[in-house]
């Protein structure tokens, strides 16, 4: 159910950001100084956490090669596993982090790269059909 709902949530998400950004971009510079800490801390935090359990589990790896060192590998697999998988989260959350942020950055500076009218309601009402 997840791997349904979350695809969704996500682009409504972005869309929304996105929406605001470029219609209403003061009310976006507000958000935005709100969402950029976020996006550094929550990544730093997972790869901390996940350094931390890797941290573990080489500890836990040397005790076992340190009590029994004719042990084969196979019988460690499982700390070999979990290192495995510290790596590969933090390097996913290195980099979703890093593509938030400039996604974030992005869209901070979106009106100037547009120029300065864009997005902005004319004081005369819509020139649009």
């Amino acid at each position: 159910m997840l791997n349904t709902l979350l695809p969704g949530l996500l682009l409504a998400i972005i869309s929304g950001l996105t929406y605001l950004a470029y219609k209403h971009p003061k009310g976006y510079q507000k958000i935005f100084y709100i969402l950029l800490p976020i996006s550094f801390f929550v990544p730093f935090i997972i790869t901390a956490a996940n350094l931390g359990g890797a941290h573990s589990s080489i500890q836990r790896l040397a005790e076992d090669l340190a009590r029994n060192p004719s042990r084969p590998i196979q019988e460690v697999s499982h700390s070999i596993t979990a290192l495995r998988q510290n790596e590969y989260t933090v390097h996913v959350t290195l980099v979703v982090g890093a593509i938030v942020i400039g996604y974030l950055t992005f869209l901070f500076f979106l009106q100037r790269i547009l120029g300065a009218d864009a997005g902005r309601d004319k004081a005369g009402g819509d020139d649009c059909c």
